[in-house]
């Protein structure tokens, strides 16, 4: 239990001694409510007696005055007591004991403490506090009575009730904060409680217990009981909790606004250095000579930001858009002061492209929420993979001269492949790409065209620039094991009908056996070609068509096979 309290406070430790404070709420006033998990142990020599993991139920006052504070905090702890020793088979002088009972009751705690708060903020939202706590605790019941009821009571186990009503306890708290509204958030952390010097109640013997062995089953008491008086000793635990917490009290700037009035003010457009195209919803914050956070916003759709009642100082004037970090500027005070208001610019002068993506249906156009999306750098080979949001969408940096590609995972649904080229782009011109990836649900019996599977002509060998499709088809086929397909090959009217569904039973066999080759096996595929059998339009034999025409009924399909 030592090493935890010791761990405890190391981890504590290096957390805070990396603090930062960013004076979004100073002079706060916080509640908290709370309930969680506690875990004891007492140092009171009772081997044949456990205290289990109880409730505890927490409330806690704190005030704050920038990264230290002072808080109060009231705790109750319910552990239910447990005796492990043996209520079966028991035997005394080669005779059976019958009549085991057992009276428990649970161990009862309160404890009142204060003590310093020691404040490290994240964000605006999230944050972590120390707290160290001293007060006084009270202990209440925890008896434990296994005996033979007869009328020559046999004591078997146990040990007398707490009854202390004050002792001097200490406990060590690391909390975290969220808040999900401007005053509420949750709370949650762990603990460590010591009480000091635990006198247990009553005089002559209040604990023992009768030694036993063990032989075939059977459980040999002894005839003396090994009874001990009161002693003092320690008893700690550590716990979890989760609870709301509420903040009163205004933000830093709004305090300061009604405490001191500034004429001073800072306008602020975020924009891309190279298309001066606006960066709207990018956090931007104003850094105090102290390395404070003392302003913060958000820029509007024009990428307009403007900081009302500055205080007079030297200020490092810092942005981020998505994950792009802005070039910081300085903020002098002489500037500041003379020109009412002073205008700047922070830029963006990362030289990629940022690409806003949409997955959708390709038939029902309608968007495909928690997709994966993989991205493929064609240059580097470098694959990442993302999930669409809850509106189907997702965003990625490209860099301005290299290749990508780009097609979507989804459970039954076959994605089509999308190419984006960073040297087709003028980054001078544009900041963002949009980009359309559409998938396929595969039903059964629907057919999905296999884009870019090209044979040369009169051929069936798969030619390598066809390969990166199927590749695709093997992936989908991995990623749904259950699905089996057909795959078919179709060709144009041109050529007599026996000869067009050789060749193309010839390249279907090709495309299957070039995906077996990659490790699927051949019972979850079948090789099909048609011929001119299902052509798509009205180019039949001797028809007058475009050479256009004649390609859209030259294609590669997949359909998924369904049990009858």
């Amino acid at each position: 239990m030592r090493k935890i309290y010791i761990l405890f406070l190391i981890c504590a430790s290096f957390l805070f001694s990396k603090a930062q404070y960013y004076g979004d709420f100073d002079n706060s006033f916080k509640i908290g409510i709370n309930a969680g998990i506690d875990m004891p142990s007492l140092d009171n020599k009772t081997p044949f007696i456990n205290y289990k993991p109880g409730v505890n139920i927490g409330v806690n006052l704190d005030y704050f005055w920038t990264w230290f504070g002072l808080g109060a905090d009231f705790n109750y702890i319910s552990n239910a007591t447990e005796s492990t020793y043996p209520s079966d088979n028991l035997f005394l002088n080669t005779i059976k004991l019958n009549n085991i009972k057992l009276d428990k009751h649970p161990i009862n705690r309160m404890f009142i403490g204060i003590g310093p708060n020691f404040k490290h903020e994240f964000s605006e939202e999230f944050s972590a506090i120390f707290k160290l706590r001293g007060g006084i605790s009270t202990l209440k019941n925890g008896e434990v009575q296994q005996y033979v009821d007869q009328a020559n009571r046999i004591d078997l186990n146990s040990h007398n009730s707490y009854d202390i009503k004050s002792i001097a306890s200490a406990k060590a708290q690391l909390e975290f904060n969220y808040f999900f509204t401007e005053n509420l958030g949750l709370n949650f952390g762990a603990y460590y409680l010591q009480h000091f010097q635990v006198k247990e109640n009553g005089s002559g013997n209040i604990a023992g217990y009768r030694p036993f062995t063990e032989n075939n089953g059977q459980n040999n008491v002894e005839q003396n009981y090994q009874g001990r008086s009161s002693l003092e000793h320690e008893a700690h635990s550590v716990g979890a909790f989760a609870g709301l917490v509420y903040r009163f009290g205004n933000s830093y700037t709004s305090k300061k606004s009604k405490t001191t009035s500034y004429p001073y003010k800072l306008e602020v457009i975020v924009k891309d250095k190279y298309t001066d195209e606006a960066l709207p919803n990018a956090e931007v914050l104003l850094i105090n000579s102290q390395g404070q956070r003392a302003y913060y916003g958000t820029s509007n759709k024009e990428g307009k930001i403007t900081f009302n009642n500055v205080k007079p100082d030297d200020y490092e004037l810092k942005g981020k858009f998505r994950d792009i970090t802005l070039v910081s500027k300085r903020v002098e005070k002489t500037t500041l002061i003379t020109l009412i208001p002073m205008k700047m610019d922070l830029e963006n002068e990362d030289e990629r492209f940022i690409i806003e993506g949409k997955v959708s249906d390709c038939n029902t156009k309608k968007t495909l929420p928690y997709a994966s999306v993989s991205l493929k750098n064609e240059t580097t080979s470098e694959v990442r993979n993302l999930k669409t949001s809850a509106n189907g969408t997702f965003s990625f940096m490209a860099k301005k001269d290299e290749l990508y590609s780009i097609y979507g995972k989804k459970s039954n649904y076959f994605s089509q492949t999308e190419n984006l080229d960073g040297k087709l782009n003028d980054r001078t011109k544009k900041l963002f790409l949009n980009l359309q990836v559409c998938m396929e649900e595969a039903t059964c019996d629907k057919a999905i065209n296999l884009q870019n599977i090209n044979y040369d002509f009169d051929k069936t060998e798969i030619r390598n620039d066809a390969k990166p499709e199927l590749d695709k088809l093997y992936q989908f086929l991995a990623d749904n094991p259950s699905i089996k397909l057909e795959l078919s090959s179709h060709t144009d009217s041109r050529g007599s009908d026996d000869y067009n569904l050789k060749l193309s039973q010839g390249r279907a066999d090709s495309a299957v056996n070039y995906l077996v080759s990659k490790g699927l096996s051949r019972n979850r595929i079948v090789a099909k070609g048609y011929g001119e059998t299902k052509l798509l339009n009205e180019c039949y034999n001797d028809a007058n068509c475009r050479e256009d025409q004649h390609q859209h009924n030259r294609r590669t399909e997949f359909k998924v096979i369904c049990a009858k």
